[in-house]
């Protein structure tokens, strides 16, 4: 490999980058395996605070992704994205009266993959919650969130404790 070639991988790779759940301080707590993206989708609105940003990372169909560049966050933070290459497509819907609300309306009538790859719930002080192909792999939450708020993201997940 030449080194013109490695300078770009390591570019790709900062660019990368991000805040993320933070596993190795003990803030992050990994919930359990999660299969169904809608149900998270609605455990997200049902727990995390408004003011929270929610990110959105995929290729959404265009009706999706007209809602969430119509109600992206004002103050976007930037978030380790769970595709490395090629670059997608990236969303910060604001989580504010009923946005949230309206965004599951809307995602009730896609598929899976035609809503997002990965989610990612952030606050001020960091992630909250993050769901890294999401609806089909582990979700991580933040201690922040509080034991109440946890324990009604696994019972309305249906989160699967890996053994």
């Amino acid at each position: 490999m030449t080194s013109d070639f490695i300078d770009e991988l390591r570019g790709m790779y900062e660019e990368h980058g991000g805040i993320k759940l933070d596993y190795e301080s003990g803030e992050g707590i990994d919930l359990g395996y999660v299969g169904d993206l809608y149900a998270l989708l609605r455990a997200i609105d049902e727990v995390v605070p408004r003011g929270s940003v929610m990110y959105v990372e995929g290729e959404p169909v265009d009706e999706i992704r007209t809602f969430l560049s119509d109600h992206g966050a004002s103050m976007p933070q930037r978030v380790w994205r769970g595709t490395f290459f090629p670059e997608p497509e990236q969303f910060h819907l604001a989580i504010e009266d009923d946005n949230l609300a309206r965004f599951r309306e809307l995602a009730d009538k896609y598929a899976e993959p035609e809503i997002a790859y990965h989610l990612v719930v952030y606050d001020t002080e960091g992630v909250l919650l993050s769901a890294y192909d999401a609806g089909s792999d582990h979700v991580g939450v933040s201690s922040r969130l509080g034991e109440a708020a946890i324990r009604h993201l696994e019972v309305v997940t249906k989160a699967v404790k890996s053994e």
